[in-house]
């Protein structure tokens, strides 16, 4: 969320454990179900509500800002020839997290807001908090 104002009238997809995204998000948002290691099952439904997405929105670029339901969005926005970009969770200080590693090798951008996880693929061009 701490990212949201610099996209103010873009469209967000999100998954969350919450019901509704923040207040702060001004344009059209979608929610997708989560998804995760415990529930594998679901990556194809992901899959699916993430391809109604770029139906419905025709996106340039896709940013996701983490997790298995992001890698998905970025991973179909390959699919489809788009700009991906993958922002990784500010919680992992001392390592990328598993799909901030797996996005790094076919993301068009990889970023970190920890300077000791750059390295070839993933750039550091600041902090977020």
């Amino acid at each position: 969320m701490r990212l949201a104002p610099a996209f103010s009238g873009a469209s967000f997809v999100y998954s969350s454990v919450y019901s509704e995204p923040s207040d702060e998000l001004s344009g059209n948002y979608y929610r997708l179900k989560d998804v995760n290691r415990k529930n594998a099952w679901n990556v194809f439904v992901v899959f699916y509500l993430v391809l109604k997405v770029f139906k419905r929105e025709s996106p340039d670029i896709v940013i996701s800002t983490g997790a298995l339901p992001g890698l998905i969005a970025v991973f179909t926005a390959k699919l489809f020839g788009l700009t991906s970009i993958w922002v990784d969770s500010i919680a992992n200080s001392s390592k990328l997290s598993l799909s901030g590693l797996i996005a790094s090798k076919f993301c068009d951008h990889t970023f970190t807001q920890w300077p000791n996880l750059v390295n070839k693929k993933v750039k550091c061009l600041g902090r977020v908090i």
